[in-house]
């Protein structure tokens, strides 16, 4: 059994070789060519958005946008060093730099006194944030009903004894004083 590549094969990956991507490699007849399209052309066709990169017509997805906004560069762009760390991929996703860069700024805000404040600040939004979604996930347990039927088929009312309207105002007493308590912090 012979296995080998086709010459129209070898030809094409000669041609991306040279760097000639447009060039043909076969002849077809009855086939009337619309528009020529060229390296870095950006082009819609069939619902769906074509480019060419290196003699290659690739699709450009929809989420092209959010990897490239994940991808982390080899090299920090405000000091241009190598990020290759171990906790270069987290400050890359959180700082948009290097672990390095994130401690030279944190120490100029600590020898201007300004560390402390914001550091307050991010804690604080973070638990604001989780005060939220503790709201939310509430809100929602509340109104379902807190009522379980067992393996034996007794129905149990775990709702320690209070209506909603109890349960509700316990809730939004604790949760004032706690924002009252982050407020004074």
């Amino acid at each position: 059994m012979k296995k080998s590549i086709s010459e129209e094969k070898v030809q094409r990956m000669r041609n991306i070789v040279k760097g000639d991507y447009t060039k043909s490699v076969k002849t077809q007849i009855g086939y009337k060519r619309l528009e020529e399209k060229s390296e870095g052309d950006v082009w819609e066709e069939g619902n769906k958005i074509w480019t060419i990169k290196n003699g290659v017509k690739q699709n450009i997805s929809k989420m092209q946008k959010v990897r490239d906004f994940i991808k982390m560069p080899l090299c920090c762009p405000e000091c241009g060093g190598i990020m290759k760390g171990q906790f270069d991929k987290h400050h890359w996703n959180v700082n948009r730099k290097c672990l390095s860069c994130v401690t030279l700024e944190e120490q100029q805000m600590r020898n201007n006194g300004t560390y402390d404040n914001i550091r307050k600040e991010l804690f604080k939004k973070s638990k604001y944030s989780q005060i939220a979604d503790i709201t939310e996930e509430f809100n929602s347990w509340i109104d379902d009903n807190p009522t379980f039927v067992t393996e034996i088929g007794e129905i149990e009312d775990w709702s320690g004894g209070l209506n909603k309207a109890e349960i509700k105002a316990k809730f939004k007493k604790e949760l004032l004083e706690y924002k009252k308590h982050l407020e004074d912090m």
